[in-house]
């Protein structure tokens, strides 16, 4: 074997090793806030009924931050109109 071709492998392998742990991450992520939203659809539900579609679409775009954020916020909401207005309102810096 060429030293081109046992740098061209020795690449190849880093770059699959470097995918691999990216994927893991990106899974990771996208599991937590699939988590995340049940929890919340979940809680909206118990104490509010039927989520409205609106909420739903927001609760989707959320970063895992603000939707732990949302969750906690959530219990002390008293009406669906509060949950929109908290929604309405950007996240202060």
């Amino acid at each position: 074997m060429t030293i081109a071709q046992q740098l061209f492998l020795e690449g190849e392998i880093h770059g699959k090793q470097v995918g691999l742990i990216e994927g893991k991450q990106v899974g990771l992520v996208e599991g937590k806030q699939s988590g995340l939203i049940e929890l919340a659809t979940r809680q909206f539900q118990r104490r509010f009924g039927n989520l409205p579609i609106d909420i739903a679409l927001q609760l989707r775009q959320m970063s895992l931050e603000r939707l732990s954020e949302f969750g906690e916020a959530l219990i002390d909401f008293t009406s669906v109109d509060q949950a929109r207005q908290w929604l309405a309102t950007p996240k202060p810096e």
